[in-house]
């Protein structure tokens, strides 16, 4: 978690920066559902053995959980915004693995770099949220906040209908999400949140 000082309670920051925050990763949303959708079905296609599919989400998994443990100090080196546009280049990269072609091995590597840097973004995001937001609404906006990233997994997994899988498409369309991200969060006016004091994951306690 990121430890660090809170904005004062009684200073409310604007509700069109705070909606940067949120339109952000909502647009991110889009080109991951995309994703989440294409690989299983395209490896499907070419006849790959499901156990691929198995294995890259295995990856994934295994990169969430280093961005877990290193998107504290790479917040405390460069700040939550900084922070933000390189974990959405890093989503950007990871497609553009996937859009080179089928290939398992190239793609788990892919996905890892890709779960590595969504859980960062979760992290940015809502400990961004979290300082500029008054007790009074926290709640209620951190829930407009997951039910614009839901909302946008699903218009990513819809989108997969209206392309031709055999083709680079899904990964272009999530790097144009991805890269059309950046902007808000590039042009927000939201105050930054202090570099965190500490920056750890509590394993043990979370195995417990």
């Amino acid at each position: 978690m990121l430890t660090q000082t809170q904005t004062d309670p009684g200073q409310s920051a604007p509700l069109i920066a705070i909606a940067s925050v949120i339109v952000s990763m909502a647009l991110i949303a889009i080109g991951n559902g995309l994703m989440f959708a294409f690989i299983p079905v395209r490896l499907g296609a070419d006849g790959f053995d499901p156990t691929w599919a198995g294995l890259i989400v295995t990856g994934l998994s295994a990169g969430g959980l280093a961005g877990c443990i290193l998107t504290g100090p790479l917040v405390r080196r460069v700040g939550h915004a900084r922070a933000f546009m390189v974990l959405s280049a890093l989503i950007a990269l990871s497609n553009v693995a996937i859009g080179a072609g089928p290939m398992p091995l190239l793609w788990i590597a892919a996905r890892a770099l890709y779960g590595f840097a969504i859980c960062g973004l979760f992290i940015v995001a809502q400990s961004w949220l979290n300082d500029a937001l008054p007790n009074a609404i926290r709640g209620r906006v951190m829930a407009v906040f997951y039910v614009a990233y839901i909302a946008g997994l699903g218009v990513g997994y819809a989108t997969l209908a209206a392309i031709d899988i055999q083709t680079a498409a899904a990964p272009l369309i999530g790097i144009a999400f991805t890269e059309l991200s950046i902007l808000p969060v590039g042009m927000t006016r939201l105050a930054q949140p202090p570099a965190p004091q500490a920056a750890s994951v509590a394993l043990g306690q979370a195995w417990r």
